[in-house]
């Protein structure tokens, strides 16, 4: 309908309009049935503002339809369908709603909150890089609170330059990731979600709670996701946890047997307002190999974040890393916490990667001397070829 098209219907409406009062002024006897003729106080200026404003809502449905036109024309063939009983949805299209497994067999979630004991959580459901799910994450208090937790609540997701880097080593469906220190899951349901083998080894129980209500939480993950609650280290020791809950919830420390600097860093701890949340048993990375606990026989990838146990990690992996060492490795290294364990655990550890990786940090390649007194929160290493 063009403008001047426009204006003339609705010319020719108010003209209809003003012949009905005269007809209605007309009927005999109209008072009796109430149809008494309101003064109209409106003028010639008047109706043609409502003219033109009619106008402009015009113009803005008709730009609004045609940007939208293809939309509109196929909800009109899907409404016109329903009205004849035509469009039903298929089986398969059904199972799609509903969660399902890696065969694509639609499963129920159990009620994932009943017999629930841990910590205060809030659930958040996760759409990044392509790749959505949900995840139990701690809840903000005036007595708590989680770094990680609140990014991911406010973000939407934690440490974009890792989970890209992590994510683009991901080569096929076959390749498996190993997320020691996973903390409360965020790349080990990343990973999952994009349909790889993942073995998340945490030793906080708390995150470990969050972690298996998150995988309650996404039952179709649950063919892709291992969760092992225990610390890695040279070989099975005990150690003592410690947190600052109101400060990072999520993120402990430990004082294991045998370190040299056991007694100072437990006096600092307390210094600083850490508590001590318990006692956890390590086992070595060999050992879960060989154990059957994780199958590490194709290509891997290992993110590594232990505060300051990484050396002590790795030189527990002596087997693995000779028979078959994963391809790449995400860690973090700071030399002050490697060194807490022992005087010369960051030169160990830096040792250990330069051994079979090329490392690299922000694409510079590094050697062990220029890492050994640093602080980075992610080295990117490469095995070598």
């Amino acid at each position: 309908m063009s403008r001047i098209e426009f204006l003339i219907v609705s010319i020719i409406l108010i003209i209809s309009g003003v012949s009905l009062v005269i007809q209605v002024s007309s009927i005999p006897n109209r008072d009796k049935y109430n149809l008494k003729r309101k003064p109209y106080n409106g003028t010639v200026a008047h109706l043609t503002k409502k003219i033109n404003l009619m106008q402009v809502k015009y113009d803005n449905m008709n730009q609004l339809y045609h940007r939208n036109s293809e939309k509109i024309e196929s909800l009109a063939k899907d409404v016109e369908s329903i009205k004849k009983g035509s469009l039903k949805r298929s089986a398969k299209d059904s199972a799609k709603l509903l969660p399902q497994n890696s065969a694509g067999v639609p499963v129920n979630p159990p009620n994932c909150y009943d017999g629930y004991e841990g910590p205060e959580y809030y659930i958040k459901k996760v759409r990044y890089i392509g790749k959505t799910f949900n995840l139990a994450v701690y809840k903000h208090t005036s007595t708590q609170s989680d770094i990680v937790s609140n990014a991911i609540k406010s973000h939407g997701y934690w440490d974009g330059k890792t989970s890209t880097v992590v994510l683009n080593q991901m080569k096929t469906k076959g390749d498996t990731f190993v997320d020691i220190g996973a903390n409360i899951g965020w790349f080990s349901f990343l990973m999952a979600a994009g349909g790889y083998k993942v073995y998340a080894i945490e030793p906080f129980e708390s995150n470990v709670k969050l972690m298996r209500l998150s995988l309650c939480l996404n039952p179709s993950l649950s063919d892709h996701l291992t969760i092992y609650h225990t610390g890695l280290d040279i070989k099975s020791k005990s150690c003592e946890m410690w947190q600052q809950p109101q400060v990072n919830l999520g993120d402990t420390h430990s004082i294991c047997d045998g370190e040299f600097t056991a007694e100072s860093i437990r006096q600092s701890f307390k210094k600083n307002g850490y508590q001590k949340v318990g006692v956890m048993t390590t086992k070595s990375l060999d050992d879960m190999v060989s154990n059957g606990d994780l199958a590490l026989n194709g290509r891997w990838i290992v993110k590594i974040d232990t505060e300051g146990y990484e050396a002590s990690v790795f030189m527990g992996a002596k087997t693995i890393l000779e028979r078959n060492p994963p391809d790449f490795i995400a860690t973090e290294f700071t030399s002050g916490m490697l060194n807490s364990n022992s005087p010369d655990y960051a030169k160990k550890y830096a040792t250990i990667l330069d051994k079979q990786y090329d490392i690299y940090h922000k694409d510079k390649k590094m050697h062990p001397s220029d890492i050994i007194d640093g602080n980075f929160e992610l080295l990117e290493c490469k095995l070598k070829s």
